[in-house]
């Protein structure tokens, strides 16, 4: 499962994803830039069950779309841009993968166990929790 975690340019996407991979303890996880694990997307599906792909809001457009969509399991939306969240929803909505907001206290206190478990819960019922 491919999960496109962003920020506004990346940095606290990639904090974030070194507290999530923390609590995957039971899973095989590998988190990179987003454009590295486009690059390396077959390699690295069948090695990991989870790959944490982390980036800026701002690199999801009309013309990406379609490829968030074909390398993407869910997109998650940090906090600090959530006021572009209905924006890129709307680009996202003729596509299949999901973009959901991250809570502002779970990620704030970067609780990298909280997100697995609703990844989890995710992955079971196709809902997000978070």
């Amino acid at each position: 499962m491919v999960v496109f975690i962003c920020c506004s340019g990346g940095g606290t996407s990639s904090m974030f994803c070194v507290h999530l991979k923390r609590a995957m303890t039971d899973a095989k996880v590998i988190y990179e830039y987003v454009p590295d694990i486009v690059k390396d997307y077959e390699k690295l599906t069948a090695e990991y069950d989870y790959i944490l792909a982390y980036g800026g809001l701002h690199m999801i457009t009309e013309q990406t779309a379609a490829e968030f969509d074909k390398y993407c399991d869910l997109i998650l939306v940090c906090p600090q841009v959530h006021h572009h969240f209905a924006s890129h929803e709307a680009i996202m909505a003729a596509y299949d993968t999901p973009i959901k907001k991250l809570d502002p206290k779970v990620f704030g206190t970067m609780n990298g166990a909280k997100v697995y478990s609703d990844i989890k819960y995710f992955q079971k019922t196709g809902e997000w929790i978070g």
